[in-house]
């Protein structure tokens, strides 16, 4: 069989994204594809740790991680993508509110109450009108026996 290798251009419907960049994640999305996780990871861990990227891109690179993650199924793979989501601090408070409790449940799935408490101060931390995050701090205080319900710190 012949192979031929051409060059192409890898360019993102947002200009906030470089060719760069844009060429790892078309060829993270057709790993995705074949749900070749692995893959997957191989390309975009090393890109997420690259500081030469914007806060844009890194946010990108974190999404697809994520979306990767939760579709293998793969709970330590969901927990290390949401980390570096989180990482980028380029989510809005709501965004960021909801991923600091996602990592808080899967944080509990895998036995780790005492990070998905934690995972749960940074959401009320973060948003502290966050009724959710609020109710199940409680709850899992409660069960650890610490039965002061957390309140919102007074701002002055």
């Amino acid at each position: 069989s012949v192979r031929s290798v051409s060059k192409s251009t890898c360019k993102a419907s947002d200009s906030q994204v470089s060719p760069h960049v844009a060429c790892a994640l078309i060829a993270a999305k057709d790993a995705m594809a074949n749900e070749d996780w692995d893959l997957v990871r191989g390309i975009l861990i090393p890109l997420a740790a690259n500081d030469s990227l914007s806060q844009f891109e890194h946010k990108a690179v974190a999404d697809y991680l994520y979306i990767s993650a939760s579709a293998s199924e793969d709970l330590a793979n969901q927990v290390e993508a949401l980390e570096i989501l989180l990482g980028t601090d380029a989510l809005s408070q709501g965004e960021a509110g909801k991923a600091w409790r996602s990592l808080s449940t899967l944080y509990l799935r895998s036995g780790r109450k005492d990070r998905a408490i934690s995972a749960l101060d940074e959401a009320v931390r973060v948003n502290p009108n966050d009724g959710r995050a609020l109710h199940n701090l409680n709850i899992l205080r409660e069960q650890d026996g610490k039965n002061a319900p957390h309140e919102k710190a007074d701002t002055q």
